[in-house]
């Protein structure tokens, strides 16, 4: 596990990252220097749903799968990011996530995820966009 530098190589992906895509280059660096880049072989578990979370995701490549109850939830591809509501809401993991391929993944453990939160706005602005957005999906499926 080597921790993540700001590369340009790495700055590019994260511009291509939607949830990034709005920042301007101080902010793309000041992200760059969060989170460790891990590469995982398939099966690996990432998160375990009702455990507590410590730790946020970017998947930077390859694939993963979101279960709750043994059922899918949703699938994650380059560029999304999970694992954000046990962090802001301090609970338990909704969902267990585990690599469907080798993936290489860019970890932001809970004290990096707050510090970007924090000093990037913007991106405190999409994260929680995407989580309102999963969350009433969730209620919609409840009730269909």
């Amino acid at each position: 596990m080597a921790k993540g530098g700001a590369t340009d190589g790495y700055l590019e992906r994260l511009r291509s990252v939607p949830l990034f895509a709005e920042c301007d280059d101080a902010e793309l660096r000041q992200v760059g220097t969060l989170g460790t880049e891990i590469t995982l072989p398939a099966g690996r578990v990432l998160t375990t749903e009702g455990e507590r979370g410590q730790e946020a995701f970017l998947l930077e490549e390859g694939q993963a799968v979101a279960t709750r109850g043994g059922q899918e939830i949703a699938r994650f591809g380059p560029g999304d990011f999970f694992g954000e509501m046990a962090l802001i809401g301090d609970r338990p993991r909704s969902a267990t996530v585990t690599t469907e391929s080798e993936v290489l993944v860019r970890a932001f453990h809970s004290s990096e995820f707050r510090r970007m939160m924090i000093d990037v706005p913007s991106i405190a602005l999409r994260i929680l966009t995407t989580m309102a957005s999963r969350l009433a999906s969730a209620e919609d499926a409840a009730t269909h």
